[in-house]
């Protein structure tokens, strides 16, 4: 539930988790092996949580998107674009355009369950059109700014190297070669 905005659909979601709760109950009732009734309750309740979290963080790789792109299905059934570009284990480089200033820098953080997220960024440069530098930030870890992405001109990400998302646009761009 922690992956999900909050939902206007309560009563769905209520149903559908006493149903899977109820399944998951009786699963646990046919192991042989009890120590005792409030043993086995609150072992099932823990294990409930270990294995909704490690679910959770299964729909959040990037492998599962592997998967399904070798499947040949291009849907990676995040409903955000920004879900499917952020890194979460190599830092990320950004640089947004707007109609006079370029803001480049590290993401620190961004707004969840928006395809036009608040961005926050350090150790950013503030540029003009011309790619002046008009403010350098740069080595200044004690400030951040909080872009709004809604009114961007252009955003541009750089990844590390190492990165994962780095592998998957060097194998798309090793495939448009094929056209050329």
């Amino acid at each position: 539930m922690a992956l999900k905005q909050n939902s206007t659909d309560i009563e769905h979601i209520l149903t559908v988790s006493l149903i899977v709760g109820y399944i998951y109950c009786n699963i646990a009732y046919l192991i042989p092996y009890s120590i005792s009734y409030t043993v086995d309750n609150i072992l099932i309740v823990l294990s409930a949580l270990i294995f909704g979290y490690i679910f959770a963080i299964l729909l959040r790789q990037k492998k599962i998107i592997y998967i399904l792109d070798k499947l040949k299905i291009r849907d990676t059934g995040n409903m955000y674009l920004w879900d499917d570009l952020m890194d979460n284990d190599y830092p990320m480089k950004i640089s947004i355009g707007y109609e006079d200033r370029i803001y480049e820098g590290m993401i620190h953080n961004y707004e969840s369950y928006s395809n036009n997220p608040h961005v926050a960024i350090a150790s950013y440069i503030i540029k003009d059109n011309n790619r002046n530098i008009v403010e350098d930030f740069s080595d200044d870890n004690t400030k951040i700014v909080i872009l709004n992405t809604d009114t961007a001109k252009y955003i541009c990400f750089e990844y590390a190297p190492n990165s994962s998302e780095s592998k998957d646009l060097k194998d798309l761009c090793d495939f448009h070669n094929c056209f050329k």
